[in-house]
Formats: C-alpha cells, sequence, structure tokens
C-alpha cells in the first residue's frame, strides 16, 4: 500500500480520535514500507517499526501475543488502538500536537466512565418522561 492509501486507512480506523491521524501523519508520514517494498523502520537505530513505529523490542511481543503483526498495514493500526485504548497518546508523546491535552490512562477511563453513566441516566430520563406522557 502506498502512504495516500494507508493514510485513508488510517483516518477510517481513527474517525473518532483525531489526534491518532496526526501521530501517524508524524511518525512516519503514513508509511509502512520502503519505497523498495520493504517493512519501514525508523527511529533511533532504526528499530521502530511501521506507521505508528513502535519500538519492536518493546512491543513486538505483546502485540503478538494479541494477534497482531506490526510489519502488517492491518496489524500496525490495531496495536495502535490497543495501545491507545490502554495508554492514550502517552506512548507517542513527541509527536502529540501542542493543543492536544495529554491525558494519562486512569484519567481516560474515568472519562470513559463517566460517559457510560450519562448514557445511563439520558435513557432513564427518556424512560421515565415517556412514561409520564402515557
Amino acid at each position: 500500500l502506498t502512504p495516500v492509501e494507508i493514510e485513508a486507512k488510517v483516518r477510517a480506523a481513527f474517525a473518532d480520535v483525531p489526534v491518532m491521524i496526526e501521530i501517524a501523519k508524524c511518525e512516519s508520514k503514513f508509511r509502512q514500507f520502503t519505497d523498495a517494498g520493504n517493512v519501514f523502520y525508523g527511529g533511533a537505530g532504526g528499530g521502530m517499526v511501521g506507521i505508528f513505529q513502535f519500538y519492536e523490542s518493546i512491543h513486538k511481543p505483546t502485540a503478538a501475543a494479541l494477534g497482531y503483526d506490526l510489519a502488517t498495514v492491518d496489524g500496525n493500526i490495531a496495536y495502535a488502538k490497543h495501545l491507545y485504548k490502554e495508554q492514550g497518546v502517552t506512548p507517542w508523546q513527541s509527536c502529540v500536537p501542542a493543543t492536544v491535552p495529554v491525558l494519562d490512562a486512569n484519567t481516560q477511563k474515568r472519562i470513559e466512565i463517566m460517559k457510560q453513566i450519562i448514557g445511563l441516566l439520558q435513557q432513564l430520563l427518556a424512560m421515565k418522561l415517556a412514561e409520564e406522557g402515557k
């Protein structure tokens, strides 16, 4: 896949998390492969792999255990989604735009729980209003 095609995949995968699109652009310019078709490695010592530039020595075992191959487009994106869910943008600090507030994983989890609670409260309110309207 070309960087343009990979960018489209990243945009689709992270439509609800635009900062991750910016991170992929910063990390690799949406490259998973070199012009010669080899897997793209970058970073200090060339130890980072793919679109989201994961340190292969650190992330490959965990990604593999989850069934993701960092050397593939889909695997790199899927592991980025997993890591974002677990740690937010923390693994990509050098590529986080200055305008994006950085939240730790616990804060992000609390926000997600609060969103779920709000959704449930909205459902209860709608049920109550429907009941009163009968």
